[in-house]
């Protein structure tokens, strides 16, 4: 995975928060933004300059590790929006049940489906996420745009993956 490239696709969708942030916010020129990154990685912190960036200067901006929130509660009170970086840091902020809205990013499908809506929503809280993983359908159309040639494909699928496999079936038809 090219994480600056998936970085920089966020960008778009982000700069759309920050359109949010301007209009969810009473003081429309300062809007709190919190960033946690599940760890200290350059992918994460890639990750979070984009969104920072994507975001504008217009708004403050907070960013903080998932392994030591305690004693950010202030921070995360003042917040307009929280982009949860990866799976743990997803995970430590649905915990803390705050009142900001939380996008979760750098996550798998998997993990949001399984678990991760239930726990960014529980309560009433708002959330969701942007997946890592590209839908079947897109795969395919790159595939065929690569290879138009190519009649078949081969696809390993695991304990996991195998419940996917009508979704699979269904966008190598279409």
């Amino acid at each position: 995975m090219n994480f600056p490239a998936y970085a920089s696709v966020l960008s778009g969708l982000l700069a759309a928060c920050g359109l949010c942030l301007q209009l969810a916010s009473p003081n429309v020129q300062a809007a709190t933004l919190v960033t946690v990154l599940s760890e200290d990685a350059p992918a994460y912190q890639e990750t979070a300059e984009a969104i920072e960036a994507a975001a504008g200067s217009g708004h403050r901006m907070v960013r903080l590790q998932a392994d030591k929130l305690a004693g950010a509660e202030q921070q995360l009170g003042e917040a307009k929006l929280v982009v949860a970086i990866g799976v743990t840091a997803s995970e430590h902020i649905a915990a803390m049940r705050g009142n900001a809205p939380v996008l979760a990013v750098l996550v798998p499908r998997d993990w949001y489906q399984k678990s991760g809506r239930a726990l960014l929503t529980e309560g009433g809280s708002q959330g969701s996420a942007v997946v890592l993983d590209q839908p079947y359908s897109r795969q395919m159309k790159l595939i065929r745009l690569a290879m138009p040639r190519l009649s078949r494909v081969g696809v390993i699928l695991g304990q996991a993956s195998r419940g996917q496999l009508p979704e699979l079936e269904a966008a190598a038809r279409a």
